[in-house]
């Protein structure tokens, strides 16, 4: 029985493989879109339509039409009475139009699915099919078929320029003037629907597609806040605009005064002062006298530099207000009082110091041993040697004065017949004569 078998059928086979090998192969690269946009394909699209072009409008969405010539001839192996019959014949032109779209996008295929048409002219001298069962013929005449397809595929690139297309899908005819059910229902002439593989390859050309540039988006115009004191608080919500310069502010841009004397925070030197005291211009309490103490609790204000004083400011010594008595123990020819005598002058110095509105007289008395000319040198000079001890400590010489009195009676506080009267005589007193 020799029957007409179109050798395609063993390509669908082969080209179903094909489709599964490269949805292996291009499944893996996911992650990048060979993006064609803008680019225009010349290629092998399949048997129907070979020679076709593609345009992406798109890295998703394109459209390609396609045209094909087919000159059937008979099979191989038909016998020499069917041949005679078959003759030459059967000249065809195929058109074909398609919108592929791309569903899932990997880094060196895309995979798609194709929506398509074909329009078919047959001019048919003498076409027989399936001889030996019915002998279906049509002389003389052109038929004309329409049908649609459905596609899904990968096209894989081979090159920046150069891929390979591998497509299997359905195909519904539509219009088919040669219909019979002597056939095999797989032959897309024999039945309204049918299964199909499409392999071809393209060569792109055109302009690089490139990544839509958004545009910059439009200047911030900021306008600059103003602080004219440099406080910290612009101008605009600044109640205090002109604070000084490193004073600390609140909020409101007011400055603060924790400890009210006057001087701003951040400028004030001694910022804890206790309220109601008198400060300076840095904030701290003022101390004329430098006495540690401020003059606004100072009860003695102008105490000399250097003198001890209490916590009111005073010195802590006493003015001399009454007779200091030292009974000195002098050493042979000499007018130095001794270390006990010098302890209770540097009490008088401290004193001198402390108050210098005080001013001394001191007084020297002898014994009536030796005559009355030497005692009377010898008290001179023992009252200036004290001065002098005094004046070595800081005691002004104008304000102490020195004198002698001798053995002078009238100045005797002991009786001069007697040890004990004569020692209470040998003495040299300092008394205050402040005016």
């Amino acid at each position: 029985m020799d029957t007409f078998l179109p050798e395609w059928r063993l390509g669908v086979r082969l080209r179903i493989g094909v489709v599964l090998m490269a949805l292996l192969v291009a499944i893996p690269s996911v992650g990048y879109s060979m993006d064609k946009k803008g680019k225009l394909a010349l290629g092998y699209f399949d048997s129907q339509a070979p020679l076709g072009v593609r345009y992406w409008f798109s890295p998703r969405l394109g459209a390609d039409l396609g045209v094909g010539f087919e000159a059937i001839r008979y099979p191989l192996g038909m016998n020499t009475a069917a041949q005679a019959v078959y003759k030459e014949g059967a000249n065809s032109l195929w058109l074909e139009a398609g919108i592929p779209y791309v569903v899932y996008p990997t880094e060196r295929a895309n995979l798609f699915v194709r929506l398509g048409g074909v329009l078919g002219f047959r001019d048919d001298n003498l076409y027989t099919y399936n001889l030996g069962r019915g002998n279906d013929t049509a002389t003389g005449r052109t038929s004309t078929y329409f049908s649609l397809k459905l596609t899904p595929g990968v096209e894989f690139w081979v090159t920046d320029n150069f891929s390979l297309e591998v497509a299997h899908g359905v195909e519904f005819l539509v219009l088919n003037p040669y219909k019979t059910t002597k056939v095999d229902a797989s032959y897309r002439f024999g039945s309204t629907a049918s299964s199909l593989t499409q392999i071809g390859f393209h060569f792109y050309f055109g302009r690089e597609a490139k990544a839509a540039v958004e545009p910059p988006p439009p200047p911030v115009i900021v306008t600059p806040k103003v602080d004219t004191d440099a406080d910290g608080v612009v101008d605009d919500f600044d109640k205090c605009p002109s604070t000084p310069k490193g004073a600390l502010v609140d909020a409101n841009g007011c400055p603060m005064d924790a400890d009210k004397d006057g001087v701003l925070d951040g400028l004030d030197r001694c910022p804890n002062t206790p309220l109601g005291v008198v400060v300076d211009s840095y904030g701290c309490p003022i101390d004329a006298d430098e006495d540690l103490v401020a003059d606004s609790v100072d009860k003695c204000l102008g105490t000399p530099k250097g003198v001890v004083v209490d916590k009111d400011g005073c010195p802590v010594v006493k003015k001399i207000t009454h007779k200091i008595v030292l009974h000195i123990k002098y050493k042979s020819g000499s007018f130095e009082p001794d270390q006990v005598s010098k302890d209770s002058l540097k009490t008088v110095a401290e004193a001198m110091r402390a108050y210098p509105e005080t001013k001394i007289e001191i007084r020297g008395y002898t014994d009536s041993l030796n005559t009355e000319a030497f005692n009377q040198k010898l008290s001179q000079n023992r009252a200036q040697g004290v001065v002098d001890y005094l004046t070595s400590l800081g005691v002004e010489p104008e304000r102490m004065t020195a004198k002698g009195f001798g053995e002078d009676p009238a100045h005797a506080v002991g009786d001069n017949g007697t040890a004990s009267g004569r020692r209470m005589n040998r003495r040299v007193e300092i008394e205050s004569v402040t005016q």
